[in-house]
């Protein structure tokens, strides 16, 4: 064969592998693209029509140009809430109570996080009991409703911190190890060694829980759960478990905005599926990203 075929033959191989490259990349993009618009779709209040996948990009660039609650201020509040989920004891408790606010100028994230055991009265009912437990008393006051269910830890929240709490994000435990366990795990040190007898089991039992000082690669759902909830035998109380749950927070975001999870269609598939199954939120679907 002379050098002119192998030419014309090196130019096709190279044509087709350009194609190729161009098909997966474009795949990748579109499922990507519907992956999210189905995530925002399960996990917002504000439910949308099916839309195309037109209708989809239509919806990210005016979402570009929707002002968020809080914009005009200059900081946007989120409350972030954990909660034990369908199936466990107390699963309408606040387990983890923090609020996120957001510098709209220089885009930092502070994190706030309130203890659980704090003993307040919500605003305008007069009612005194633990944060933990407004959500809850919120539900009972309105089950069918859940924009109204969050209004009595949201108004006490406010009034506590000084704080207009401009939206509000609820996830339970199941998602808390979903969405770790999708992303292949955390990186977390462990700043002492860890050992509580009293750890909350199935059916209001109680377990051990050790884990021992040092860097933990890839640290699994279960074990980063129990490692932010635990309350019992840390010298610093509720401070130094507010200290774990914002490093759980920071490792799990570190590891989501990854290179390799955006690399990998099958991780951001379980990603979207654990937190489209165990989010709520009432961000409407114009204002995510």
């Amino acid at each position: 064969m002379n050098e002119k075929n192998w030419g014309i033959k090196l130019i096709k191989l190279f044509l087709w592998f350009l194609f190729l490259s161009f098909f997966v990349v474009a795949f990748f993009g579109v499922f990507l693209l519907w992956k999210v618009n189905q995530t925002e779709n399960k996990i917002t209040l504000f439910k949308k029509s099916p839309s195309s996948f037109l209708d989809t990009f239509k919806n990210i660039s005016l979402s570009s140009n929707s002002k968020l609650k809080g914009e005009d201020t200059g900081r946007i509040n989120i409350l972030l809430l954990g909660i034990a989920g369908k199936g466990n004891p107390g699963e309408n408790l606040s387990d983890t109570l923090m609020i996120a606010s957001l510098n709209t100028k220089n885009n930092q994230v502070a994190l706030l996080s309130l203890p659980r055991d704090l003993y307040a009265s919500i605003p305008e009912d007069g009612v005194q009991m633990k944060i933990n437990s407004m959500y809850q008393y919120g539900k009972s006051l309105s089950p069918g409703d859940p924009q109204e269910t969050i209004i009595p830890l949201q108004k006490t929240l406010g009034e506590i911190t000084s704080l207009d709490i401009n939206y509000w994000l609820i996830l339970n435990f199941e998602g808390f190890k979903k969405i770790i366990d999708a992303v292949g795990g955390i990186n977390i040190m462990n700043e002492r060694d860890i050992f509580d007898s009293s750890y909350p089991g199935p059916n209001y039992s109680y377990q051990i829980f050790e884990l021992k000082k040092g860097f933990y690669n890839n640290l699994d759902g279960e074990t980063a759960l129990k490692y932010a909830r635990m309350r019992h035998n840390d010298p610093e109380g509720d401070f130094g478990r507010a200290k774990r749950q914002q490093q759980v927070l920071q490792a799990t975001r570190n590891k989501i905005f990854s290179t390799e999870t955006f690399l990998n269609p099958n991780t951001l598939n379980d990603l979207f599926n654990a937190l489209g199954d165990n989010i709520k939120t009432d961000i409407p679907p114009s204002d995510f990203g």
